[in-house]
């Protein structure tokens, strides 16, 4: 994934990189406070890191998500 963002960069894209292991993230606390009617937008009410890059990916053109693949 850094390879990928060093090329996009390279062709002038603005790219902004992020490991979630070392992020501080809570996961869902299934309250469905997002899930209320007559709500503008579908937030987490409860605020940790990944509240912020959740925003960034919703205002992104792209997203280039990266996974590792285990072999037996």
């Amino acid at each position: 994934m850094k390879s990928a963002a060093k090329g996009a960069e390279s062709v002038g894209s603005e790219v902004e990189y992020f490991d979630l292991y070392k992020i501080d993230m809570r996961g869902c606390m299934i309250c469905s406070i997002c899930k209320k009617k007559n709500k503008e937008s579908f937030k987490c009410y409860w605020k940790d890191d990944l509240s912020l890059i959740i925003e960034k990916i919703l205002n992104a053109d792209t997203l280039l998500i990266g996974s590792q693949i285990f072999f037996n």
